[in-house]
């Protein structure tokens, strides 16, 4: 397999995961109107989650998370693999963003220390640094 394709795997390994944690939040939330914790009014207007079930508002707000840094990944990968940037560090790196994604998922949807969560998030972070450093750089 080439770099350019270890590259845009990565980027599909986090659109994939983001798709489980939609499913995971519809599921969340049919599961709970339909066990009476929440009533389905709550998310006719897109109202605040004050009353909402926790667990909800987690999995309402990683899904969420979904769309925020990992956008800068999408945007980075394919820039690296348009502008012909790309190889095997690069293909290193975007995986270990995604590792470091899941793992910060897993905690944050299961038992969620935010001490751990934050270093998950924070090796994330680190690798897109990383990526997005290297990148300018080859670009100067």
């Amino acid at each position: 397999m080439l770099a350019s394709q270890h590259v845009l795997l990565a980027v599909a390994l986090m659109i994939v995961y983001s798709l489980a944690i939609s499913l995971h939040l519809v599921r969340k939330r049919v599961g709970g109107v339909r066990a009476g914790r929440a009533k389905m009014k709550r998310f006719v207007a897109n109202a605040t989650q004050d009353g909402l079930p926790d667990d909800m508002i987690v999995a309402a707000r990683h899904y969420g998370n979904t769309f925020e840094q990992p956008t800068l990944f999408y945007a980075l990968c394919l820039a690296i693999v348009v502008g012909d940037a790309v190889d095997m560090t690069y293909a290193y790196l975007a995986y270990g963003y995604v590792v470091a994604r899941l793992v910060h998922g897993v905690i944050h949807l299961g038992y969620n220390n935010v001490n751990h969560r934050f270093l998950a998030f924070a090796a994330g972070y680190a690798l897109l640094i990383v990526m997005t450093v290297r990148f300018i750089a080859g670009l100067i």
